[in-house]
């Protein structure tokens, strides 16, 4: 996920340097989207942020649901061991060179 946000921020700042001129003239068309959209909130991510160890999937869905939840500098998966407690789990993956 943050190379996905790392994309969505140069993408922004690219809409952005394009726009900014015809923003602050005026100069610019709204529009009514076509469809309608869908609103996640931040109680929807929390709640994806849980393994559960007893929930059978493949490795393929393990390691794209790890890879969708690291994120540097944040501790997002994680799983609750017998105590309790949250260990919080994350994935790092390296191509051989």
């Amino acid at each position: 996920s943050f190379s996905l946000y790392n994309r969505v921020i140069e993408a922004e700042i690219s809409l952005w340097e394009k726009n900014i001129s015809n923003i602050l003239c005026a100069k610019y068309k709204s529009f009514v989207p076509e469809g309608k959209g869908r609103l996640y909130l931040k109680k929807d991510f929390n709640s994806l942020l849980e393994l559960d160890l007893a929930e059978e999937i493949t490795m393929q869905q393990a390691i794209d649901r790890l890879r969708a939840l690291t994120f540097k500098g944040y501790q997002n998966a994680y799983f609750l061991n017998k105590e309790g407690e949250k260990v919080f789990v994350e994935i790092t993956l390296s191509p051989d060179k």
